[in-house]
């Protein structure tokens, strides 16, 4: 788990790097709209499943928008476009890994 951390705050460090490298802003706070509802927690905390569909839910939303952003860079910004495939690819593969655990969770 601390893994999984350690790798998604490298994933926002990267990013915002690249933010700043080409003179981007990351909007502040109160611009932030959750809308990752699945994320919630679940009213019985001991529900490893909803936990883990929330995980797929959010690892989905990452990979679109990873889609997204490497087809507004094609042919315009090679940089960000590569470092978003490289992310596209972790994002997929803990995506993979999820749908490992939650086919483990739901035989039980």
């Amino acid at each position: 788990m601390n893994a999984d951390v350690t790798e998604e705050l490298t994933h926002a460090t990267q990013l915002a790097n690249r933010i700043k490298t080409i003179d981007g802003v990351i909007p502040g706070s109160t611009k932030f709209v959750p809308v990752q509802t699945s994320l919630q927690p679940p009213a019985d905390t001991t529900d490893v499943v909803a936990v883990i569909k929330g995980v797929i839910d959010a690892e989905e939303a990452a990979i679109t928008q990873y889609e997204k952003i490497i087809r507004l860079c094609d042919g315009f910004d090679f940089v960000t476009q590569d470092l978003c495939i490289t992310l596209l690819a972790d994002e997929q593969q803990h995506r993979r890994e999820f749908v490992g655990f939650l086919k483990e969770y739901e035989k039980s």
